[in-house]
């Protein structure tokens, strides 16, 4: 899955503008705290839902913002 996704992302990041960049990076972190959050337990814990969903609802109100601006 990353050989296919990471050289996708780097080539597709040349020509991408400022806005696209933050929006990629902040949900390659997500990704990785997703991750991460899976590493202690077998399974996401409610805690760590909660935090996903917070996280992708900074996300959607990043985009919808930046549109803004």
């Amino acid at each position: 899955m990353i050989g296919l996704a990471l050289p996708a992302l780097v080539v597709g990041l040349r020509g991408a503008d400022h806005n696209m960049l933050i929006e990629l990076l902040w949900l390659l972190a997500m990704t990785v705290i997703g991750f991460l959050l899976l590493l202690p337990v077998k399974g996401m814990t409610r805690l760590g839902g909660v935090v996903m969903i917070a996280l992708y609802g900074g996300f959607v109100l990043l985009h919808l913002l930046w549109a803004v601006v």
